[in-house]
């Protein structure tokens, strides 16, 4: 399957309002990860400085960690969760603790250069496999080059073993948010790695469900010994897994998600 990233435009930029409904309904499920993120920074030495978020979506963890007393800068490619972050770092007042950026993860080492160094960098919510793998190591040794000297990474991403295993149990999930349900269609690529997903996009109208429109995205996900490996490439060595920021259970095979501690080397 030919690897495309056309699908970020399409579902982050030309179709970002949809998106931005999806995060503002799981915005209430966010001081449980913050607190995991927390947890984790504050046992490997980490309880206070700058946080960079890649991929920050509309700001549902940098701006908690604004209000615990990070300073965070966001990145994200699409101009219309930035701007929604801004105006809930206002609302939420952590204006003074918060930047956020318009910038394309590919190239955070230049968009951020002014910006000095990082004590904690986090990638939430599977950010990571949106591109192929040598992007994605390229990418964590940006990463790392904006970190300071032992610096941390903490990646929450997808399990591909226990994804792969089960997708045969989910090849259609309706997923309600509020006033927008999404109906998804993932079809593996055993041999890739990879998951061609459809989400199909509807409104809520009484006890109907209104088209909207549909948006097809492709992502690569890793096996936990993969994400070691490529995190090794990039200069980071690994500190601990987990199976789930809310509950810091040690990371297994049969888990939903990886959760990794990097410091960099």
């Amino acid at each position: 399957m030919e690897n495309s990233s056309q699908w970020i435009d399409d579902l982050f930029v030309q179709r970002g309002e949809l998106f931005l409904q999806i995060l503002n309904h799981l915005w209430h499920q966010s001081e449980p990860i913050v607190d995991g993120i927390v947890e984790l920074a504050q046992a490997n030495g980490v309880a206070s400085g700058k946080v960079l978020d890649i991929c920050c979506g509309n700001g549902r963890i940098a701006i908690p960690l604004a209000r615990r007393g990070f300073d965070v800068i966001g990145i994200d490619i699409s101009k219309i969760l930035i701007e929604d972050a801004k105006s809930k770092a206002q609302e939420f007042d952590v204006k003074n603790r918060t930047k956020f950026i318009v910038a394309d993860v590919r190239k955070i080492e230049s968009a951020l250069k002014e910006e000095g160094r990082f004590n904690l960098i986090i990638s939430v919510w599977t950010s990571i496999g949106y591109y192929d793998e040598d992007t994605d190591v390229e990418i964590l040794r940006q990463a790392k080059s904006l970190a300071k000297p032992n610096g941390l990474l903490i990646i929450d991403t997808v399990n591909r073993d226990a994804f792969m295993a089960s997708s045969l149990d989910r090849l259609k999930v309706y997923n309600d948010y509020g006033k927008l349900v999404v109906l998804e269609e993932p079809t593996p690529d055993y041999s890739a790695s990879r998951v061609t997903t459809k989400w199909r996009f509807y409104s809520k109208d009484g006890n109907d469900l209104k088209y909207i429109d549909t948006v097809e995205y492709n992502v690569r996900q890793y096996s936990f010994h993969e994400l070691v490996r490529i995190l090794s490439k990039a200069g980071w060595t690994m500190l601990g897994a987990y199976d789930n920021l809310r509950t810091l259970q040690p990371f297994t095979p049969k888990s939903s998600r990886i959760i990794v501690v990097a410091r960099a080397l």
